[in-house]
């Protein structure tokens, strides 16, 4: 019964008041018009364009994404937000930014410096000293090669030397030395040669120097023996010298020197301050040998 009466509260509808048109269905085709699919929207394509297929949900294209926001700081300079897929604008960076200065070098290499006109010089000017400095230490000294030498002498002498005293006798020919120098040089002995005397050689103007000759028990060649001492070579440094190389082996033990001036052998040994130098035409082996062991 409630039912009922409420019905007949509820005005029916008056077929003269305007319908509202219904809703076209996009998908209903008129009559006599043919289907068509509709035409497919226009996609550029290229890198940066969204796909009109991709999933609900999906990113975005790059291009698509706002731009990265940037901040500024007190500095009126741009804060660049990190973006793993923005590139890195090294135009927005202030020229003394660290990572200004390493972008902008890297794989740059510096570039390589020649030599420098100085540095060429200076070395030029080195090179040329220790080459005058060499010549000057090789060279030989012009005052010294004028000097004659003390051995080259001796050799040309031997063959004139004269005898003052014939002598056997070791103490007389020491005797004659002293009275005539006045060195205490002590005559030498060997084993297998006999003394037969002693003088004065004059190896050259007013340079003089004892000498003694002595015979070989087989009949062999003559040995003639000069005898001076350092003060000696000293004094008569003008006159005559003693190559360096000589003195240098005197100097070591045994102060034994063997050498060859044109066709003879010298010998020389040192005793003390005194120098002696034989000269024989025989093999010099034996007498330096004995020399040696005493």
């Amino acid at each position: 019964m409630l039912l009922a009466f409420l019905l007949a509260l509820v005005p029916p509808d008056d077929p003269r008041a305007p319908q509202r048109p219904a809703e076209p269905d996009p998908e209903a085709v008129p009559p006599g018009v043919p289907f068509q699919e509709p035409p497919e929207p226009d996609v550029p394509e290229g890198p940066g364009v969204s796909d009109p297929d991709l999933a609900p949900g999906a990113p975005p294209a790059p291009s698509e994404r706002p731009p990265a926001r940037r901040r500024v700081l007190p500095d009126d300079r741009m804060d660049h937000e990190e973006d793993p897929d923005a590139p890195f604008d090294t135009a927005a960076l202030p020229p003394d930014h660290p990572a200004y200065d390493r972008i902008q070098t890297r794989g740059e290499r510096p570039p390589t410096a020649g030599p420098r006109p100085v540095t060429v010089l200076t070395a030029v000017a080195l090179l040329a000293a220790g080459l005058l400095v060499a010549y000057a230490l090789v060279r030989p000294d012009p005052v010294e090669s004028s000097v004659p030498d003390l051995l080259t002498l001796v050799a040309a002498h031997t063959g004139t030397a004269r005898l003052d005293v014939q002598t056997s006798d070791l103490d007389e020919a020491e005797a004659f030395i002293i009275g005539e120098f006045g060195w205490p040089i002590r005559v030498p002995v060997f084993p297998d040669a006999r003394l037969e005397g002693v003088g004065v050689a004059a190896l050259s103007e007013g340079v003089e120097v004892p000498v003694l000759r002595y015979r070989t028990d087989d009949a062999g060649a003559p040995i003639v023996v000069y005898a001076y001492d350092y003060a000696f070579l000293d004094a008569a440094s003008d006159r005559l010298r003693l190559a360096p190389p000589v003195y240098a082996r005197l100097a070591d033990d045994p102060p034994v020197d063997v050498r060859r001036v044109g066709d003879q052998y010298l010998v020389l040994w040192r005793r003390r301050a005194a120098i002696y130098t034989a000269v024989t035409d025989d093999d010099p082996g034996a007498l330096a040998e004995y020399l040696r062991r005493r």
